[in-house]
């Protein structure tokens, strides 16, 4: 699917990877930013020249403005089939302060030019001021 949206869409969404979760009693067979890096690369080889055209999007689930993500985190762990470590280092999920969201957007941008946000309907009032900061970036 993603060599097809590579090669005719205007926008691309990179969704988490179930190779890099736990499912049942199986682990991961992958990191989470090993999956994404191998999707984007699928993107890019077929892309070719129109990458610089499309539009990376991800999925923001879940989005949580915290001041404690290390904790936040031990609790999402088992719910998203993933460490602790690896729900802080996933692209999709948005935890932390809003400095620490906000600089984590935009390394995902540098490195897989994610421009393209799309955020549960129930994070909207708890993201609002990472979209204020980020606005025109």
């Amino acid at each position: 699917m993603l060599s097809f949206a590579a090669r005719e869409a205007d926008i691309i969404g990179i969704a988490p990877s179930m190779s890099a979760r736990s499912v049942g009693t199986s682990p991961p067979r992958e990191t989470v930013v090993a999956a994404i890096d191998r999707q984007f690369r699928w993107i890019k080889d077929v892309a070719g020249g129109r990458l610089d055209r499309v539009e990376i999007n991800m999925v923001a689930s879940p989005a949580i403005v915290t001041g404690d993500r290390e904790t936040r985190a031990a609790k999402l762990a088992s719910r998203l089939g993933l460490a602790p470590g690896e729900v802080l280092a996933s692209p999709h999920v948005w935890l932390g302060s809003l400095e620490q969201i906000c600089d984590a957007l935009a390394e995902r941008r540098r490195r897989w030019g994610v421009s393209y946000w799309t955020v549960p309907a129930t994070a909207m009032e708890a993201v609002a001021p990472i979209i204020d900061r980020l606005a025109g970036t």
